[in-house]
């Protein structure tokens, strides 16, 4: 009957799982005094009239997520507006977070800065 020749399930692939990760990797942060710059420089451009206004102020966006956060490039442009959320904290005061599926298909949620939000609305 042959019924142990092979395997029938050696052909079939396991679904991806998605799994939390939380650990914050800071060590290859910028230095602030170039954040700040960088942030100045941003609300500069964002200051003037024209066309170039509104590509800063995506960029001041994302920036703002990738620095409060630690985001990595994809995981900011695979950000979701549903993924962003309030949420209790202590002493009732309330922050911000944002859910997304970030390497190695891993569910992450990071804080959003009110600074961030404020970019995020004006864009």
């Amino acid at each position: 009957m042959r019924y142990l020749a092979g395997n029938p399930f050696s052909a079939v692939t396991l679904p991806a799982t998605l799994a939390p990760e939380w650990s914050l990797q800071i060590e290859r942060a910028l230095a602030p005094e170039l954040l700040r710059a960088l942030r100045e420089s941003l609300d500069a451009h964002c200051a003037r009239p024209g066309d170039e206004a509104a590509q800063c102020r995506i960029a001041r966006a994302a920036i703002g997520l990738m620095v409060d956060s630690g985001l990595r490039r994809a995981e900011a442009a695979g950000a979701r507006r549903s993924g962003v959320k309030r949420v209790d904290g202590i002493r009732g005061q309330s922050m911000w977070t944002l859910t997304l599926v970030g390497k190695r298909s891993k569910v992450r949620t990071v804080p959003a800065s009110p600074a961030t939000l404020d970019a995020l609305r004006a864009h």
